[in-house]
């Protein structure tokens, strides 16, 4: 690899750690927040929720990003946006204004996010999918983690959101001296627009429904395990488990998936293997760490591979930067909605246990999909 591509690579990685410090921070500074304005929990889920919706129409206007700017430009431009996010958020007067600028950050994340793989395929071999992802996956982790105690020594929520600004914007400093790509590759758009067309609507349903595995399990594991008699901090341990192995996951499938025909076939056992960890979940729930892990790699996994199929696909940047919007799209609210989902599941049944029957299913159907997804239906 040239001395250029390493320094690329490394920019990637940074611009990737910092790029969801804004939502990721955010949720351990809500009872600040909600103290300070008056405002209730429904307004925080609220909140949320407004960050993956507008996530997802943010990463359909990658394909016009790219026309306009180019994938370069693009995630520069975005950075900006996120960082002045952060800094409107952190002078807001009102709860108004604290909602109003997650529309503006939702939608910039979301473009950056789709344009990612376009980078990717511009100049980049497509192990490069792994290095972002586990930026994202760092610094989404940091952030969470972080985000109490930056409150607690800087002096509150504002103060907090205000770091993290100002992170993400050191961070993309490297990416600054990146240079654009021009793609002369010819489009096939009218391909990825045709819905019935494999190379799109297999694509989408798997990255439909792979975030749902880990958004749920992500969520729902903790108090499912506290009412199996776990203490909370043992139950948070488990999540944290969870989300290293998912970080494990996501860094061991890189080397594995050399060509397109490898990337299907690690498809089909990452699911399976989320088939098993969820049912385990219901089946043995003593052996829960061994569940957590194997749910967390084989989830860590499914998001490099789904994120590599626009590559593996398509030719153009074109072409890679509309598949890659309709997916984020279609995965960001899906995945938004899984557990609120299976938080219905479980209170109408009084048991966890549904809820993670209900991952399983969701598993089923990704091995079939992934099934399906054979070479023949390339669209190269």
């Amino acid at each position: 690899m040239t001395r250029s591509a390493t320094f690329g690579l490394v920019a990637l990685f940074l611009v990737a750690v910092g790029m969801r410090s804004q939502l990721s921070g955010l949720p351990p500074l809500l009872p600040q927040v909600e103290l300070e304005f008056g405002v209730s929990h429904s307004w925080s889920g609220f909140l949320l929720s407004l960050s993956f919706v507008t996530m997802g129409i943010g990463a359909l206007a990658a394909s016009t990003a790219l026309r306009s700017v180019g994938s370069v430009r693009g995630i520069t431009l975005m950075t900006v946006v996120i960082v002045l996010s952060g800094v409107a958020r952190a002078a807001a007067p009102d709860a108004r204004v604290v909602t109003a600028v997650g529309i503006p950050l939702g939608l910039a994340t979301g473009l950056q996010t789709a344009l990612l793989p376009v980078v990717t395929k511009e100049r980049f071999r497509q192990f490069a999918t792994s290095v972002y992802v586990i930026g994202i996956s760092v610094g989404s982790g940091l952030a969470l983690a972080g985000a109490a105690p930056i409150a607690a020594a800087t002096g509150g929520w504002r103060s907090a959101v205000l770091t993290f600004a100002a992170v993400t914007g050191l961070l993309a400093v490297p990416w600054l001296f990146v240079r654009p790509h021009l793609d002369t590759a010819e489009p096939e758009l009218q391909r990825v627009y045709r819905w019935r067309h494999p190379a799109t609507a297999l694509p989408i349903a798997i990255f439909s429904l792979q975030p749902a595995l880990f958004f749920g399990l992500s969520t729902w594991l903790p108090s499912a395990y506290i009412e199996h008699g776990w203490t909370a901090t043992s139950a948070g341990l488990l999540a944290s488990g969870l989300l290293v192995s998912s970080l494990i996951g996501s860094a061991a499938i890189a080397p594995l998936t050399r060509t397109p025909e490898s990337n299907v076939r690690w498809l089909i056992v990452s699911a399976l293997a989320a088939v098993i960890a969820s049912f385990g979940l219901v089946v043995l729930p003593d052996a829960a760490w061994a569940w957590a892990a194997l749910a967390g790699a084989s989830t860590g996994a499914l998001l490099v591979l789904s994120l590599k199929l626009p590559l593996d696909l398509y030719k153009s940047a074109a072409d890679v930067a509309a598949l890659s919007g309709l997916m984020l799209a279609f995965g960001y609210w899906t995945g938004g909605t899984a557990p609120f989902v299976l938080g219905i599941l479980r209170d109408a049944t009084g048991t966890f246990n549904t809820s993670f029957t209900a991952l399983g299913i969701v598993s089923l159907a990704l091995v079939v999909i992934s099934v399906r997804l054979t070479v023949r239906n390339r669209a190269t």
